[in-house]
């Protein structure tokens, strides 16, 4: 599984963890199962992709990226881009 960061210019990405949750999406940290994560910040310029060894995931699987510092969402914001898959 690969995740790619893309900014304008350079920035300094936060220590993430990507969750997953069957039939539903984790609305919260607390909520799901962890698929991966990474606990440094990271250094991007113009774009960085993640990669990671993960056991397949169930079909219906949803996944959703949570900073692991809640103050983060004020400085970046997340979006996936249409037509994202596994």
């Amino acid at each position: 599984m690969s995740i790619t960061i893309e900014t304008d210019g350079s920035c300094i990405f936060p220590a993430f963890v990507l969750l997953s949750e069957y039939k539903s999406t984790p609305l919260k940290k607390g909520d799901g199962d962890i698929v991966c994560s990474v606990a440094e910040n990271t250094e991007i310029k113009g774009s960085y992709t993640f990669n990671f060894d993960v056991a397949q995931l169930r079909k219906d699987t949803r996944l959703k990226l949570f900073f692991v510092n809640d103050k983060n969402y004020k400085a970046f914001k997340i979006a996936c881009k249409s037509g994202s898959s596994i």
